[in-house]
């Protein structure tokens, strides 16, 4: 979903934020109105830290607390298999699941039961006193899952892996490590047989990607080349879409210069710069991200001007030679963030490119670079486009949201690459206070749901607006008790809804919603313990 506020935090960093469901939602306007804040964000597709996040790009988690000891070796206790999912139409898709459900503050993995809703299978094996599960990502084909825990040791994150057809029997997939060692973050290949994960393995507090078969744990290869003295790879690699390379971020040459990088998965240890020289103090920054087809890089970073953000594109073929893709940025102008189309023929980004301080919706075709049309048109003074913003499947079509008709409501909008410069708003008429704070593309096309507190001020629900008549919407999620919905998305084949919220009590917690019958939804995770909370999902 693309969300007017980042709700990719990791789960650890979330435990840590006292009250930290009502703070989301409590913010959500605050950040949304002024989500055009330069050089974070994505435009990616990467895989979140729970595979579950409204917004591109992989999160940087806080620091690992300090490990406590040695050990090794993962969880063994049996847990009954799950029973095989249905196929045809009557298939639902598996919900993967982080939350305190049996013990306070001992967050577990847990798989929805397809065939017994409110029924529940831990994944992970037995955690030592103090140990939870953090990030984890389930596979494409829904057959496995990877997570971070410190199952092992209290205190020590490393990377496991787990089959939906043998819970409670991970592997740890890491090369073992010693005392005073972590893996911080990871990421999957599309076809789920290898990982790449940033760990200080070899080097205490050096933070370097190592790449590991699933089907070979425990024997893993730097991936990253070797840094200068004090250097280390920062959060935020990725895989290309096909498999082959990975990109990251480093200052890999010069201490505390940031630079895009590019290494084969078939030769580690040797990588490319991507980026082109950067000015004096200039960096590359979180987003950056491959085209879909794989052929090229786009990255966000003050490459010709100091502290003056920038969009740049380099051809996976010519590492180093690089375009810059936005048009010439007024003073003081930065790009916020970007997202590649479908087809991998244009990017859209998000500017103050005309105007300081007010940030606005652009698109450039990769053949034309610095060639930009702004999409949205002309905004009400005050206004300003937010960060949410995705093309369509197609790519001939852009649905974004802003403060467009006026200064202090963000509604949602298309525009149609055919005639950039106009936009139709797709929402229902909101009442004061009702702002749209997130949405998703149905994978149809033809339809777009988002979430807002359009029928009560203090609830945020999910709506459905159809693109052939705007305006005309239906509620899909089912009656809220408390403020409502915090995320959600369709199923591959949109015939489902899955979402989180804080639907039955002030507990977040999953359901589903069928399209064929709105308004009625399945809760999916197990009964919780008193005070627990799911605290993200991968679906």
């Amino acid at each position: 979903m693309q969300s007017l506020v980042d709700q990719s935090v990791s789960i650890s960093m979330r435990r840590a934020l006292p009250g930290a469901r009502s703070l989301m939602v409590a913010g959500l306007m605050a950040v949304a109105l002024a989500a055009a804040g330069c050089g974070g964000g994505g435009g990616g597709s990467t895989p979140t830290s729970s595979g579950s996040s409204d917004s591109g790009g992989t999160p940087v988690p806080p620091p690992p607390p300090p490990p406590t000891g040695g050990g090794s070796g993962g969880g063994d206790t049996p847990t009954p298999p799950p029973p095989p999912p249905p196929t045809g139409q009557d298939a639902v898709p598996p919900v993967v699941y982080v939350a305190d459900q049996e013990v306070y503050e001992r967050y577990e993995l847990y798989l929805a039961d397809p065939t017994a809703p409110s029924g529940s299978i831990k994944l992970n094996g037995t955690l030592p006193t103090g140990a939870g599960v953090d990030e984890f990502v389930l596979s494409k084909n829904n057959t496995a899952v990877v997570y971070t825990a410190d199952e092992n040791t209290a205190g020590r994150r490393e990377l496991y892996a787990v089959t939906l057809a043998s819970p409670g029997s991970p592997v740890r997939i890491n090369t073992p490590l010693t005392f005073n060692r972590d893996v911080i973050d990871f990421a999957v290949s599309p076809d789920g047989t290898q990982v790449v994960y940033r760990a200080d393995q070899d080097a205490d507090d050096v933070f370097e990607l190592y790449l590991v078969n699933v089907a070979q744990p425990g024997i893993s290869k730097k991936l990253s080349a070797s840094l200068t003295p004090n250097g280390w790879v920062r959060a935020g690699f990725v895989f290309s879409p096909d498999g082959t390379r990975v990109a990251y971020r480093a200052d890999q040459e010069v201490l505390d210069r940031l630079e895009l990088f590019l290494v084969d998965v078939a030769q580690p240890g040797v990588s490319k710069k991507l980026s082109s020289p950067l000015v004096a103090g200039g960096n590359v920054y979180t987003s950056f991200a491959f085209s879909p087809d794989s052929t090229t890089v786009g990255y966000v970073a003050d490459q010709e001007t100091d502290e003056t953000l920038e969009l740049f594109s380099a051809p996976v073929a010519t590492p180093g030679t690089t375009h810059k893709l936005n048009g010439p940025l007024t003073a003081g102008g930065d790009v916020c963030r970007f997202e590649w189309s479908p087809d991998s023929k244009r990017v859209a980004y998000c500017a103050d490119q005309d105007t300081d301080e007010k940030m606005e919706l652009y698109t450039v075709p990769l053949t034309s670079p610095g060639l930009s049309t702004k999409v949205n048109p002309p905004l009400v003074s005050g206004g300003k486009v937010t960060s949410g913003y995705d093309f369509g499947s197609d790519s001939s079509y852009i649905v974004y949201a802003a403060a467009q008709d006026s200064a202090t409501r963000i509604d949602l909008y298309r525009a149609d690459i055919a005639t950039l410069g106009s936009a139709t708003k797709l929402n229902a008429e909101l009442p004061a206070g009702g702002n749209v704070v997130g949405f998703h593309v149905s994978p149809d096309g033809a339809h777009v749901g988002y979430t807002a507190n359009q029928d009560a001020a203090e609830v945020y629900e999910i709506y459905q607006a159809t693109f052939a008549t705007p305006g005309t919407i239906q509620k899909m999620s089912a009656p809220m008790k408390m403020t409502g919905v915090f995320t959600f998305r369709y199923s591959t084949d949109g015939g489902q809804i899955v979402y989180l919220a804080d639907q039955d009590s002030d507990a977040s917690e999953i359901y589903r919603v069928d399209v064929a019958n709105l308004g009625v939804a399945t809760k999916l995770n197990g009964a919780l313990v008193t005070g627990g909370e799911v605290w993200d999902y991968a679906f």
